[in-house]
């Protein structure tokens, strides 16, 4: 078994691609006993793998990106990360990081510098079991396991059932049964058998289903070793902006290893290798608080393991001292170099069992017991840092079909991640009303352990769908411009199902009584793009464009004649209701460029085509004159400056800033305005966030805009 919990492999066959791209496995076996069953020694077809270094690269690429970036607050260098979902292969799961990573690389060739150079991806794959086995192999992989790992008792009534059916089936055991009392026993003891047997049947099923084992793995191997990546990751980048300042403390480290070396001697002969390995020890734990002995060559174990032991746990005053001394000034050094410089931003994609492992993932990475998200008990008037570790900070939350309790975006006790959303700046959810994935399966399946007295409470945040209505685009668009920013009502989101149809804010009514006048709007944050009727060319279409997800659904027709055709649509008729949002061209614009760029820098790549108006070229042309003529004053008032005229210049600098400002925005609103009409076009339904508007449209600072919406 792989000692490390993960392996990296360079996603990409391009020597230097502009957006780095890595590809993170979790080396936690499919099953339990280890890696010496086939289900786990799934190989993944052209990559090479890269040993711990590979992490050293990564922190060294994000560290130079940091050190040589123009320190601008508005100006971050960026990870995003994405997580695939429920039963995917490692050869899936690469191949949809391979996507992702070669259409942003591609992407941002096309858009400003800005936008592209200061990105890095990493697709995380943790151990799915695929519905036909790790290694296409059926019967070995899922079917014999199945049967195998059953307890013996309810082994040997299977087997029985078994029997029961046969004999329950043949014609010719009929007379037996019905002519004498030993027969009817034999009858009663067979369907007793028989229904024995279909309760263990259902729960085969519900093990070949994959969804409970996926559940146990994306929470006990998937999130810790996601965790430790990250938290691996913090560590050596703090790590290089340290290294940095081992200079200044030159003659104490020297100190420190003369005085080890020493120490060392005591108990071991002298070695010609002695110094250089003390000298080794010293530095990694002045540097990092611990001293990796992997990192040593097998011959020199022996005196590093020694060595180590000793700087640890020595009590020489003058020892401790000046190694505590220098551990002191490298670490406040390293926490002035992050005061000054923006933190590495940290976004994430997550698709439907990705987004239920990324909500646990977003919990533990959270600073619990950060004073700004703790507040007093019962009240909800709280603003938490986004910062997370020593160098990051959280930015986009980009769930897709997530597999995750539609209460998320609900005010209330049950709502686990109300304070962990809050540390993100971005927030955005793709849903749709026919994934059948979580309407049939997840809800089913999770019936049996989701705590919920009511159908609707079960449900997916997957599901979650925008009031029906006949428009489509930003539906909300008019009403996001009102000041203080507006915040939509939980009418406009519901589920629907069968029998069901509930909104959101009879949901909120029902079920959180006890809190209603303490209630944060969390859901506000969230931007809805509701793709139940999303129409596009697919990746198998050369001309004319379908719906994607679903199909549509006549007027006349009844709810559960409508799911039955979906039912046989997304088996054999070529739609994905699950999945299909990576298909379409446009909803990967959507997905993507929301998660590296953010909405204001989507808005932004969008401005070439939105700016074709007449309107909007007329408008735009008299505010590039005003400012052409405030520069050009500008310019003249600099080259023949003197004291009389400095007010007269700090007043048009003021003024060239306002008209820029006034640009941008109008520059933005005509994006906006174009973005509502291609969602449209492509019949997706979006509700905005008023806080998008505020912040990356007005530029309103953030943290008001935020207090002005959750209070």
């Amino acid at each position: 078994m792989n000692n490390f919990l993960f392996s990296i492999f360079r996603l990409g066959k391009v020597q230097s691609p502009k957006v780095p791209g890595y590809f993170v496995v979790s080396n936690a076996p499919i099953n339990v006993e280890g890696d010496n069953f086939a289900s786990s020694g799934e190989q993944i077809p052209g990559t090479e793998p890269y040993q711990e270094k590979t992490i050293d690269e990564i922190a060294t690429s994000l560290y130079q990106k940091v050190d040589q970036f123009v320190n601008n607050k508005l100006d971050y260098i960026e990870l995003v990360i994405s997580i695939h979902g429920f039963s995917n292969s490692k050869a899936a799961s690469i191949k949809r990081f391979e996507e992702i990573h070669n259409y942003i690389d591609r992407d941002s060739e096309q858009l400003p510098p800005d936008l592209g150079n200061n990105l890095m991806y990493i697709g995380y794959r943790w151990p799915s079991e695929p519905l036909n086995g790790s290694n296409g192999d059926l019967l070995k992989d899922k079917l014999i396991p199945a049967f195998t790992a059953l307890p013996l008792l309810q082994r040997g009534i299977f087997l029985m059932g078994i029997v029961a059916v046969i004999l329950l089936l043949l014609p010719q055991s009929y007379p037996f049964f019905f002519n004498s009392l030993f027969g009817w026993m034999g009858w009663i003891i067979l369907v007793t058998f028989l229904t024995l047997f279909l309760c263990i049947l259902t729960f085969v099923l519900l093990r070949l289903s994959g969804y409970f084992r996926d559940t146990y793995r994306a929470t006990h191997f998937g999130v810790p070793d996601l965790v430790e990546f990250i938290r691996q990751l913090d560590r050596a980048i703090v790590s290089k902006a340290i290294a940095k300042d081992i200079a200044q403390v030159r003659s104490s480290l020297e100190q420190l290893t003369t005085l080890l070396s020493q120490k060392v001697k005591l108990h071991l002969q002298t070695s010609n290798e002695l110094d250089i390995i003390c000298a080794r020890v010293v530095q990694d734990y002045c540097k990092e608080r611990t001293v990796d002995l992997r990192k040593f060559p097998r011959s020199q174990i022996e005196i590093a393991t020694i060595a180590t032991k000793i700087i640890e746990l020595e009590t020489d005053v003058q020892f401790i001292e000046l190694r505590d001394g220098v551990i002191a000034f490298l670490e406040t050094q390293s926490k002035n170099y992050w005061q000054y410089k923006n933190r590495i931003k940290l976004s994430f994609i997550g698709h439907s069992m990705g987004g239920y492992l990324l909500a646990d993932v977003i919990r533990i990475l959270s600073d619990v017991f950060d004073s700004r998200s703790i507040g007093t008990l019962g009240l909800t008037n709280k603003l938490p840092s986004p910062k997370i570790g020593r160098v990051f900070r959280l930015g986009r939350l980009v769930l897709i079909a997530p597999d995750i309790p539609i209460n998320t975006i609900l005010s209330g006790r049950a709502n686990v991640l109300q304070s962990a959303l809050r540390r993100f700046e971005e927030t955005y959810l793709f849903s749709n009303e026919g994934d059948l994935a979580l309407r049939l399966a997840s809800s089913f399946a999770n019936y049996f352990s989701f705590p919920a007295r009511r159908r609707a409470s079960g449900y997916r945040l997957g599901n979650l769908a925008i009031r029906d209505t006949e428009k489509y685009g930003i539906v909300n668009l008019d009403k996001v411009k009102k000041k203080p920013p507006y915040s939509f009502s939980l009418d406009h989101l519901f589920v629907d199902s069968f029998n069901l149809s509930q909104s959101l804010k009879e949901m909120q009514a029902e079920f959180y009584i006890s809190q209603i006048g303490n209630r944060e709007k969390v859901y506000s944050l969230f931007t809805y793009f509701d793709c139940t009727d999303y129409t596009d060319l697919g990746q198998n279409s050369n001309s004319t464009p379908y719906r994607l997800l679903t199909i549509a659904r006549g007027k006349w027709e009844p709810q559960l004649l409508y799911y039955l055709r979906l039912i046989l649509a997304n088996a054999f008729g070529g739609k994905d209701t699950h999945g299909g949002y990576f298909q379409g061209e446009f909803c990967q614009a959507l997905m993507y460029r929301l998660a590296f760029f953010g909405f204001g820098g989507f808005l932004d790549s969008l401005i070439p085509e939105a700016l074709t108006t007449p309107v909007n070229q007329t408008k735009l042309t008299e505010l590039e004159e005003a400012i052409n003529q405030c520069e050009r004053q500008c310019l003249t008032i600099r080259q023949h400056a003197n004291s009389e005229v400095q007010e007269q210049l700090k007043r048009l600098e003021e003024e060239l800033i306002e008209l820029r400002n006034q640009q941008k925005i109008l520059m933005r609103q005509s994006a906006l305005f174009y973005l509502s009409e291609k969602c449209q076009n492509k019949k997706i339904q979006v509700i905005l966030s008023s806080e998008r508007y505020a912040v990356d449209i007005l530029g309103r600072d953030r943290k008001k805009v935020r207090w002005e919406m959750l209070n």
